[in-house]
């Protein structure tokens, strides 16, 4: 019998609740009471979240609404009501700060089509050959994908890029490769800012919160390495698995539109932003506050209105939310204490890296990366390990290269829409880019201890 859409939905509700109960009922007496219920509510949130009951982000308001009655004394929360509001505070953590900021600067940018007119125009005046146009691609894409979130650089790119594949002939397994190529490059770029995937910042937000800061500019010291290794062997994958038939293309390109004032404009204030972030170890300003200033600047000059305003990605300000929210909970009940003592977490810092990239990877490619951010950064932190820092940054990075299937990540279903790649081709290209990015993850991490 096939259930309706809300039969599932009763389903894999109850499969989550009654996989937190028993949980609760197994763990050991010697665990702090609020540990257990908070350690429930987050295999109750995983099942939640991983079964898509309810959208992410909704799943994650139920985790700020319900946090307070797991990680405190029922009797504690009756004398104290105010311990309610515990959990507002991760709302302006000053990593939310810095992604609103960010969307108003790529909403800037999208809105008066900058990110088109910079693609268009390079992509327009290379040489039509096979391997500088892939390799164009890939730049551009993984370029954008730093500072724009995947998704919209990915529908970006494949207006951009359309064209041109379906002006390859269809028996050439090229045009299969550089399809390939936006999506794996749209989420190999978002590794290399804080603001490039919101793993990224959601990594940033609970070191601060433990008295860690990694700042724009040390990310990018790891991240911009790996964006580049990690793009150049995708390159050679995807020429390898999808060869040329032809040395030469004939494509006919459309002229590219002049770029508006407000375009102008926007470029320039953005331009000073990324210039701004990349000089804080000279000026020492806040990340956040720049984001925020480039935010504001824009609305003051009416290059963005209340309109782009309200095109935001808000889901994903509350998505976040609930990832800070569940990491403080874990903090505040007891639970990451716990946890941090059991034996099997007890390892040296080289075991723990490489145990908790394929924990990331492992869980972002069956579902959403920001889910599986919210879910593993907590714990990865409440791990005793001299080295906080690089341990959430490859946690955070491990969930955005789990590229093997369609529905790993939006960019990858994006392109599996369009019917260009089949599930096979997809499987066979993103496994090996996938194991081979995890293996440079937890190279270069070793390497830096």
């Amino acid at each position: 019998m096939k259930l309706s859409a809300l039969q599932k939905k009763v389903v894999r509700s109850g499969i989550s609740f009654f996989a937190a109960i028993l949980v609760y009922l197994v763990l050991p007496e010697s665990m702090p009471p609020e540990a257990k219920k908070m350690l429930a509510g987050l295999v109750c949130t995983s099942g939640l979240w991983i079964f898509e009951v309810f959208p992410l982000y909704v799943t994650s308001l139920l985790v700020v609404v319900v946090a307070p009655f797991l990680a405190f004394d029922l009797g504690e929360l009756a004398q104290k009501p105010e311990l309610l509001n515990t959990f507002f505070s991760p709302l302006s953590n000053p990593v939310i700060i810095l992604f609103l900021g960010g969307f108003m600067m790529a909403r800037a940018l999208s809105a008066h089509r900058v990110d088109q007119f910079i693609a268009s125009t390079v992509i327009s005046t290379i040489a039509p050959r096979p391997a500088i146009l892939l390799a164009t691609v890939m730049v551009i894409t993984a370029g954008l994908s730093m500072w724009l979130s995947n998704t919209a650089t990915t529908v970006m790119m494949l207006a951009v890029v359309g064209p041109i594949i379906y002006q390859i002939k269809s028996d050439n397994p090229f045009r299969k490769a550089l399809a390939l190529s936006v999506p794996f490059a749209a989420s190999i770029g978002g590794m290399g800012t804080p603001v490039g995937t919101p793993p990224n910042a959601i990594a940033v937000g609970l070191l601060g919160q433990s008295g860690v800061h990694l700042s724009f500019f040390q990310w990018m010291e790891g991240g911009v390495p790996l964006v580049l290794g990690i793009s150049v062997v995708t390159f050679f994958i995807l020429i390898r698995l999808f060869p040329s038939t032809e040395s030469r293309f004939l494509f006919e390109f459309k002229q590219s539109e002049r770029l508006s004032r407000p375009g102008k404009i926007a470029l320039g204030i953005i331009s000073g932003g990324v210039l701004l972030w990349l000089t804080t170890p000279l000026h020492h300003l806040s990340e956040s506050w720049v984001a925020l200033l480039c935010g504001t600047t824009l609305l003051v000059t009416g290059i963005i209105s209340l309109k782009d305003i309200r095109e935001l990605e808000w889901h994903i300000i509350l998505l976040m939310w609930g990832g800070l929210a569940l990491g403080q909970g874990m903090e505040v009940s007891g639970m990451s204490a716990w946890v941090a003592s059991q034996a099997i977490f007890q390892s040296s810092p080289a075991v723990l890296i490489a145990t908790f990239a394929f924990i990331s990877t492992g869980l972002s490619t069956v579902m959403n990366d920001t889910a599986t951010a919210n879910l593993v950064l907590p714990i990865a932190l409440g791990v005793p390990c001299s080295h906080a820092a690089l341990l959430a940054f490859v946690t955070a990075v491990s969930s955005s290269i789990a590229l093997s299937l369609p529905i790993s990540c939006a960019p990858n279903a994006l392109l599996f829409s369009l019917n260009i790649v089949r599930g096979r081709e997809f499987f066979k290209a993103g496994i090996l880019v996938t194991l081979a990015a995890t293996a440079m993850i937890i190279g270069g991490a070793l390497l830096a201890l």
